[in-house]
């Protein structure tokens, strides 16, 4: 009776591993991309295999104000993810971002940048996650207008002005108010 019954169990949790595969996973990249479409392009994991932090990281190609898409990541439901703009906090980050995810992206902005996660509120900056804002990779120059420019952009890879190196920070307006042309992509991260 007893290996009966081993063998009724072994057979019932079996049955509810049939049909399962990585679309089923809620964490799988497949189900990731199915749950955001075409609402993140270059969607790609930053692997411990490759030294990172297992996260997905993928940009939301649609020109909106810092404070906009801000609102617009916040409200974004991708559970069982969590998803915001993406901190950078190590230079191999940052020369992934730029290498996988900005990459091949051309985006109608003018000054082709991404908006990332920081913003500078009473004298310093900040990740909104509560990471360190130990590594920087500022831009030659920049940050320029404290206190005027209170959010981050990443350069991206079509930049052609001199004091733009695709990949470097700079800072910027979060709306409207100072420069109407501070409308960019986001790049944005899960874990």
């Amino acid at each position: 009776m007893h290996g009966r019954l081993s063998i009724l169990v072994i057979l019932a949790l079996a049955g509810l591993f049939i049909g399962c595969d990585e679309d089923d996973d809620p964490v799988s990249p497949r189900t990731l991309k199915g749950i955001v479409g075409s609402d993140v392009i270059n969607l790609i994991q930053w692997s411990t295999d490759q030294g990172g932090n297992d996260h997905y990281y993928g940009v939301m190609p649609v020109e909106l104000y810092r404070d906009q898409i801000g609102q617009l990541v916040s409200t974004y439901d991708v559970k069982p993810w969590k998803i915001y703009l993406a901190t950078i906090t190590s230079a191999d980050e940052n020369a992934f971002i730029l290498d996988h995810v900005v990459a091949g992206t051309d985006q109608p902005s003018v000054l082709d940048a991404f908006w990332l996660d920081a913003q500078y509120v009473g004298g310093q900056w900040y990740w909104s996650t509560g990471e360190s804002f130990d590594y920087t990779n500022w831009a030659s120059s920049e940050p320029s207008h404290l206190g005027i420019e209170t959010a981050m952009t990443m350069w991206g890879p079509n930049n052609t002005a001199s004091n733009r190196t695709p990949g470097t920070w700079n800072d910027a307006p979060p709306d409207s108010f100072v420069n109407e042309l501070a409308k960019f992509w986001a790049l944005v991260e899960f874990e």
